[in-house]
């Protein structure tokens, strides 16, 4: 027969929860009582009133996760001298579950894991949930959280937490609900304030009633000061410990005080740069790879060649969630920042789909950062989403044939008439135009000349290019033939008051929030541009054989091709701090411009030396170095050239006279 003592052990050892009840002062002295989570008992204290009564107390303690001395009488009856009774609970683990795989979850499962709980990470994106960027939970679901929560939901309780690191609308509100319908004890949604104002409205829309939302323990981590992973995930366990323990503690979500002190004068929420390796974005490289090798050098030369939209690879990147990468998931977007969506740029350069490739997709990625930053909450609303999924292409008019790189003498005129705007005027180099379905247009409102300053009276629109009035001309060009560019004209375009972004006469100023990362997201597609070139100079340089050797043994071969390695490195570290100083809100003018100057030389360098490496091959189309070469040269030309940002050095940074 087992006896009470191998059942212990073997419900310890099984992780079962069980509670072990023993006598320390009254009769029968060690007596023991073994309760399991159903109810059953084995053993006795010594009468079956006193086992009754203590079995019932040591399952409202194995709920709670407590153990405690408790006094009773003979009978059980409380009482303050009698017997005393060491009630040791072993519940089972708490179970934190978090959804969204962000940094912030790596930091808090790393916190839960310290606290006991058992960490599930779940994330209904593949490319994210994995073992890989989460080795320290015990388990990494790939799943919806509303799904996950039906599955689990019963086996939730008082001592688990479920804390939601997502803004997605997608993912937010389902898990919120999801989690509503528990017994969960923690319930928390990381956002901002206005972020959470936001999903409450979406929360009652859904029927969640005021009592419910009392449980909702939002904002969490970002709105007490605390703005990287490892901040948020302390103050996010600091109010799981508060709660669980019965603390008397505010919530974080109305603490306004600085979570550190300021240090060498550095905002204290920037943290300082580091230079390991991104679990994280190593993810994001392999799963825009994955992608990428569906769509070889054979395909992106028969695209340029054949002037054919890629738009089984767009649809591709869409469906991956890439298109959305840097778009706030409140929009359905991924919420990252300028790196990530750089690095995305990078690879899709590097597999040799180059400018053809990048050009397909940058300006859903980044372009429409202004609407989102400047344009009203239903336009936001209803364009963002669309850009995010991959449903809604745009297009950026603001060059003219006769303004070029001097924005302030546009000529395209907008005139208000009642609610409506009527443009007149024309725009060159318009990127997508024949296939986007809007296009954010810089326009005119106010004569140049009856401005104080020549910056003022520009307005930024967002208009119909299917529109009747709307006239595009493809404009026939050297390279990056897959992805056409256009003249564009308006011919008495009417535009809705409502289509336009920000405030009239302001649209200069949208504009400059986006030149830096843009210059950033430039640079890294010609940094991808420039390893896609050398990595086929240096296989050709190891495979061709003249003379009886492999060319690349040649020191006047070797050596060009290791300058260019070295040049490539270089401006790859000048993009990613630029990239890191724009993604931790500080002032990055100076190191945009630069990456976007260093990484533009880099690449053609290396696209050149490329051609000179494969000598009259390089000049064959099958080789593709020549289609590098041609798209390499225009990252010295667009968006901005290499000469206007060596007039913002000398001039901005140097404080040389301004030449223009």
């Amino acid at each position: 027969m087992t006896s009470i003592y191998e059942r212990f052990r073997d419900l310890i050892r099984s992780e079962t929860p069980v509670v072990l009840a023993t006598l320390i002062e009254g009769p029968n002295i060690g007596a023991k009582l073994l309760v399991e989570e159903s109810g059953a008992r084995m053993g006795s204290l010594g009468s079956e009133q006193l086992d009754r009564v203590i079995g019932r107390d040591a399952i409202a303690m194995l709920d709670a996760g407590t153990s405690e001395v408790r006094h009773y009488g003979p009978d059980g009856e409380a009482r303050q001298h009698g017997l005393s009774v060491f009630i040791e609970s072993h519940a089972r683990r708490p179970h934190m579950v978090i959804f969204g795989a962000v940094d912030f979850t790596r930091a808090l499962a790393g916190q839960g894991k310290l606290l006991g709980f058992r960490v599930t990470v779940c994330d209904a994106r593949e490319v994210f949930a994995t073992r890989r960027r989460f080795p320290m939970a015990d388990e990494v679901v790939v799943d919806w959280p509303d799904r996950l929560l039906e599955r689990i939901g019963d086996d939730l309780g008082p001592r688990d937490a479920v804390c939601v690191l997502t803004h997605d609308t997608k993912f937010d509100v389902p898990a919120i609900v999801g989690a509503l319908s528990t017994r969960v004890g923690y319930l928390g949604a990381m956002g901002s304030r206005q972020t959470h104002e936001k999903r409450i409205a979406r929360l009652v829309e859904e029927g969640v009633t005021v009592e419910e939302l009392d449980r909702v323990r939002s904002p969490i981590g970002l709105d007490i000061g605390g703005r990287t992973p490892e901040e948020t995930a302390v103050s996010i366990v600091a109010e799981i410990i508060a709660m669980r323990t019965g603390r008397d503690a505010p919530s974080l979500s109305e603490v306004k005080a600085r979570f550190t002190e300021p240090r060498g004068g550095l905002p204290t929420t920037v943290p300082f740069m580091d230079f390991s390796t991104s679990e994280d974005h190593e993810a994001i490289r392999d799963g825009v790879r994955r992608v990428c090798t569906q769509f070889p050098d054979e395909y992106w030369r028969d695209k340029d060649e054949q002037h054919e939209f890629p738009w089984d690879f767009y649809e591709a990147m869409a469906d991956g969630g890439w298109v959305g990468i840097a778009i706030p998931e409140e929009f359905g977007g991924g919420g990252q920042g300028i790196t990530e969506a750089s690095i995305v740029l990078e690879e899709v350069a590097a597999s040799g789909a180059a400018m053809n490739g990048c050009s397909a997709i940058h300006l859903s990625i980044f372009g429409m950062e202004p609407v989102r930053k400047y344009g009203s909450p239903e336009l936001a609303n209803e364009i963002l989403p669309k850009v995010a999924d991959g449903s809604l292409h745009a297009a950026f008019g603001v060059t003219e044939p006769d303004a070029g790189t001097d924005t302030t003498s546009i000529r395209t005129r907008a005139e208000r008439d009642g609610d409506e705007y009527v443009i007149n005027g024309a725009k060159v180099w318009t990127t997508k135009a024949p296939y986007c379905d809007v296009c954010l247009l810089l326009v005119r409102t106010t004569p140049k000349e009856l401005c104080d300053g020549p910056t003022q009276g520009m307005t930024l629109l967002l208009v119909d290019l299917q529109d009747p009035a709307v006239d595009i001309t493809p404009i026939p060009k050297v390279g990056r033939n897959a992805v056409v560019s256009c003249e564009v004209r308006y011919d008495g375009l009417r535009v809705p008051v409502s289509r336009r972004v920000g405030e009239e006469g302001e649209g200069f100023r949208y504009i400059l929030d986006g030149l830096n990362p843009e210059r950033i997201l430039i640079s890294g597609e010609a940094l991808g541009i420039g390893r896609a070139a050398l990595n086929k100079a240096v296989t050709y340089a190891n495979n061709r054989i003249i003379f009886g050797r492999p060319i690349g043994q040649n020191q006047g071969l070797a050596f060009p091709l290791a300058d260019s390695h070295a040049r490539l490195h270089a401006a790859e570290l000048v993009i990613r701090n630029a990239s890191w100083r724009y993604d931790n809100g500080l002032d990055c003018g100076e190191h945009a411009n630069l990456a976007k100057y260093l990484a533009s030389e880099a690449a053609f360098d290396c696209a050149d030396r490329a051609m000179q490496t494969h000598g009259g091959f390089g000049y064959a189309k099958e080789y593709d170095v020549e289609r590098y070469w041609r798209e390499s040269r225009l990252m010295k030309i667009a968006p901005v050239s290499q000469e206007m940002v060596l007039n913002y050095v000398s001039n901005k940074v140097l404080g040389l006279p301004r030449s223009y």
